[in-house]
């Protein structure tokens, strides 16, 4: 349907696999945005908590670069 995917780079096989690899950043699915798990599973979630997903990820990147 023409979705835009964000790809997430920085992560590697020993992070959470909660963590979000690649997803939709609009909610085009009744309100849900589809993600790709780092675990490979594939989810449907609201803008917020996509958001809550979002910084987790970003946290756990960051934390690994110190």
């Amino acid at each position: 349907d023409g979705a835009e995917y964000v790809y997430i780079p920085g992560q590697t096989s020993d992070m959470s696999a909660s963590n979000i690899l690649v997803f939709e950043p609009n909610a085009v699915h009744d309100g849900r945005a589809g993600a790709l798990l780092l675990g490979g599973t594939v989810t449907s979630l609201t803008p917020d908590q996509l958001d809550q997903a979002l910084a987790r990820t970003k946290a756990e990147i960051q934390s690994r670069r110190r």
